[in-house]
C-alpha cells in the first residue's frame, strides 16, 4: 500500500512539472523617446507557472545602436539584465492576449535603470505543446539615469516606447 500511495503521488507531481513550460528565444527591442532612439537584441528565457495565466523572465541583451540628439549615446555597447512578469488575459487555441512589468538594468559607459509596463500577443504554433512561439509586444517605460563614467556628454533621461518581438523554442 505505501508503495501504492509513493507511486500515485510521484505520478501527480511529474505531470505537474510536465505541465510547467519553459521557453528560450531570441528578442529584438526598438526603443524611441523624444530625440533618443536604441536598439538591442538578445537571449530571453522564460518559465510558466502551473495554471499557466502568469510568467516570470530573464533575460540579457546588447544595446548595439543609440542615439541622443542626432549623436551616437553613451548607452550604445551597453549591456542590459532584464526580469519581468507576465499574465495572460485571454486564451484561445493558438495563443494569449498578455500584459507585465519588466525592470532593465544598463550597465557600461553609463548605467540606466528602465520601469515599463507592456501589452502583446503570446503566439504559439502548436496550441501550447512543445514547439515555436512568436511574442510580439508593445510597452511603455521610463529611462533613470544611475551613473555615467561619461563627463562630458548629455544623457537622456525621460519616457521611452518600446516596440519588442521575441521567438524562440517552448518546451
Amino acid at each position: 500500500m505505501k508503495k501504492q500511495i509513493i507511486i500515485l503521488i510521484t505520478g501527480c507531481l511529474f505531470s505537474v512539472t510536465l505541465f510547467s513550460q519553459t521557453e528560450i528565444g531570441a528578442e529584438y527591442q526598438y526603443s524611441i523617446g523624444k530625440s533618443f532612439n536604441s536598439q538591442q537584441a538578445g537571449a530571453i528565457y522564460e518559465g510558466f507557472s502551473n495554471t499557466g495565466k502568469t510568467s516570470w523572465h530573464l533575460g540579457l541583451s546588447y544595446n548595439f545602436s543609440s542615439s541622443y540628439n542626432g549623436k551616437s549615446s553613451a548607452l550604445q555597447g551597453n549591456w542590459n539584465i532584464n526580469a519581468g512578469v507576465r499574465y495572460g488575459f485571454s486564451y484561445g487555441t493558438d495563443g494569449n492576449l498578455l500584459g507585465g512589468l519588466r525592470l532593465s538594468y544598463g550597465f557600461g559607459k553609463e548605467n540606466i535603470l528602465v520601469p515599463s509596463l507592456e501589452l502583446g500577443y503570446h503566439y504559439t504554433f502548436k496550441n501550447f505543446g512543445p514547439g515555436a512561439y512568436t511574442t510580439p509586444s508593445l510597452g511603455i517605460g521610463y529611462v533613470v539615469p544611475v551613473k555615467s563614467n561619461e563627463k562630458e556628454e548629455e544623457n537622456f533621461e525621460g519616457t521611452i516606447f518600446n516596440l519588442r518581438i521575441a521567438a524562440g523554442y517552448r518546451f
